[in-house]
């Protein structure tokens, strides 16, 4: 098979320019295209117990993975697409790998060639994974542009993606961590660890307990609502948005976004926030302890302390005690704004 191109539902995937010219001579002389459809659908269980994980390869395909209340893993693969192709060999087809080891179940999905023909063109119309498992299952998951959803689980995860959404609703276990590029994740009541590494992809929590977070994006935007617990955010150009319920410690380095905190409660040990030209907002807890110290260039600054006990400023730099101190509050800005309230 000399190229290949995916079409999902109209939205094209780009083929490799260097093929263009050669296609084109390959399909004059070989005749005209010929249609075909994959209409498949794979079904399997597996008796599982505690310590077991679920080792998925879904590819393009979405997945939608739910508890259950039985020790069975229960997976359905459902695909159906269109195909064209030129040349003498067969249409492409697809099949699903299952794999059952002594503590551990494998899925992986794939397209397989047709041969020796010269050019395909697939057009999926359905492609899903849908999966029914316990959740002490541990997930481990590898996807190109597929959508993911699971919904309340309390294993580990390692979810790696493209340019698929990931969405992560209910989770009380102990780490769960998220690679990606384009794709966006978001998480939703969670608890425990959670980490991020991704490219342009934004990052949106809401309505998590008590989390240890850390996210390092390119371009992705960040945001956090009602949300207690410790963020450390690393990224280029992307904004932030954390919304607090509260923090011991928060940190975030950014270099052309504008970042907002916002502290409801509680006792805070530490916070830096960093940015190049993006303004910087803070609201911290009612009757909160702490110093602070501010660095700008270029930017305007607004203060709105009440118990403001000592305030020391220069050309490019302000520092000061609120209600003796304790806590300590850093920022940095170049070309930004500094607003920062209390209450």
């Amino acid at each position: 098979m000399v190229g290949a191109v995916y079409d999902r539902e109209g939205v094209a995937v780009k083929a490799h320019a260097i093929l263009a010219v050669s296609l084109l001579v390959l399909a004059t002389l070989s005749g005209p295209a010929a249609a075909g459809r994959i209409d498949r659908t794979f079904h399997q269980s597996f008796n599982v117990s505690e310590g077991f994980s679920l080792e998925l390869e879904n590819g393009d395909g979405d997945v939608v993975i739910t508890p259950s209340g039985t020790d069975v893993i229960d997976v359905t693969v459902r695909c159906l697409a269109d195909v064209k192709r030129i040349g003498p060999g067969g249409d492409p087809d697809f099949e699903v790998e299952f794999e059952s080891g002594a503590d551990a179940v494998g899925v992986k999905g794939r397209f397989t060639p047709s041969g020796i023909s010269v050019f395909e063109w697939i057009k999926i119309h359905e492609y899903v994974y849908t999966i029914e498992a316990p959740s002490y299952v541990t997930l481990e998951i590898r996807g190109d542009d597929g959508d993911i959803s699971i919904e309340d689980w309390r294993a580990a995860i390692d979810c790696s993606s493209d340019d698929g959404d990931v969405l992560l609703d209910g989770f009380t276990g102990r780490t769960a961590s998220f690679s990606f590029d384009d794709g966006d994740v978001t998480v939703k009541r969670a608890e425990g660890s959670l980490e991020f590494s991704g490219d342009d992809g934004d990052v949106s929590l809401s309505e998590c307990g008590h989390v240890t977070v850390s996210i390092a994006l390119d371009d992705g935007d960040v945001s956090a609502t009602e949300c207690g617990g410790d963020v450390a955010v690393s990224l280029d150009d992307g904004d932030v948005t954390l919304d607090l319920i509260e923090t011991a410690t928060t940190s975030v380095d950014a270099d052309d976004g504008d970042l907002k905190l916002s502290i409801q409660s509680g006792e805070v040990e530490r916070v830096d926030l960093s940015s190049d030209d993006g303004n910087v907002v803070v609201s911290m807890p009612e009757g909160g302890s702490y110093s602070y110290s501010i660095s700008m260039d270029d930017g305007g600054l607004k203060l709105d302390l009440p118990g403001q006990q000592k305030y020391d400023r220069d050309e490019h730099s302000v520092r000061g005690e609120v209600r003796g101190g304790g806590a300590h509050l850093s920022i940095y800005t170049d070309d930004g704004d500094v607003v920062v309230t209390g209450r």
